[in-house]
């Protein structure tokens, strides 16, 4: 899987990808949400997200 603008993911694939424990995964999903490059998926369960499309 990879991150793009048609696909969902979550922490749990964020830790994989970086390697990492719970809490930085977490805590990089909440910057990007603050800066708003993703947003919460509705309807995939809690703590999905996707990344906003520029176009």
């Amino acid at each position: 899987m990879e991150f793009g603008y048609d696909r969902f993911f979550g922490k749990s694939y964020v830790q994989n990808i970086l390697g990492t424990t719970a809490s930085p995964a977490s805590a990089l999903i909440k910057r990007m949400l603050e800066l708003e490059l993703i947003y919460p998926m509705k309807g995939k369960g809690k703590g999905k997200y996707i990344f906003k499309n520029g176009s």
